[in-house]
């Protein structure tokens, strides 16, 4: 089974879905996305991100959680993600 989940915000779990549903996403792409569409302040405490990257270390992913914190501009960060899956997203954030 996955790890607990941490008391927090919806963002922490959205991250987990998003990770779930589309096997592109990284730990930190999840985060970057949120960030870069819905709001930059989503998921704020440690215990989310380390949550969040157990998360995805339990899908099989690249627990990369710590590239999070050298992003300035979430918006422009999301914008260089190579994913498939981000496209529609990005063509919606540059218009």
């Amino acid at each position: 089974p996955p790890p607990p989940a941490p008391p927090g915000r919806s963002g922490t779990s959205l991250a987990c879905l998003i990770m779930t549903l589309n096997p592109e996403y990284s730990p930190a792409d999840a985060i970057i996305h949120i960030r870069a569409i819905h709001c930059p302040r989503a998921i704020e405490s440690v215990q989310q991100h380390l949550y969040i990257g157990e998360y995805g270390k339990w899908l099989g992913r690249e627990n990369d959680i710590d590239r999070v914190k050298g992003v300035v501009d979430f918006k422009a960060e999301f914008l260089t993600l190579t994913h498939k899956s981000s496209r529609m997203y990005q063509d919606r954030l540059s218009k």
